[in-house]
């Protein structure tokens, strides 16, 4: 009965310091999502009146089979145009010539790494 008491007594102390310790690990964990490493960006720079660069570029952290895809909507939510590009390594753009009047547009971006979404970014842009 001893015996088996200080088993007992000496798991459950085995168990306390893990569980102490634990919640200091699981919260060091970042999500791979929110990696300063991983980079999805996007923009519509204009070159002349009417004409602007569509473009878009997704950083990952190692080397894969990583895609981006850039996409234009109007301000109503219908999509203009888009442009994507896959290769094997760490870094990939891509970029169209678009034809567009003055206006407010949204772009959207998404950084792929094997087939599966890891970075996706919109943003508002102002064409005068």
């Amino acid at each position: 009965m001893k015996k088996s008491i200080r088993i007992l007594a000496m798991l459950l102390m085995v168990v306390l310091a893990f569980s102490t310790m634990m919640p200091a690990y699981a919260q060091s964990v970042e999500p791979i999502e929110m990696r300063s490493e991983i980079k999805a960006d996007c923009y519509l720079r204009k070159t002349s009146n009417t004409t602007c660069i569509l473009g878009g570029s997704f950083k990952y952290i190692t080397s894969a089979e990583i895609s981006v895809v850039v996409k234009l909507y109007s301000s109503n939510g219908t999509l203009l145009a888009s442009s994507s590009k896959t290769t094997t390594g760490l870094t990939v753009t891509t970029g169209k010539t678009v034809t567009i009047s003055s206006g407010t547009y949204l772009l959207s971006v998404v950084g792929y790494a094997n087939g599966v979404v890891v970075c996706q970014k919109d943003k508002t842009v102002s064409i005068p």
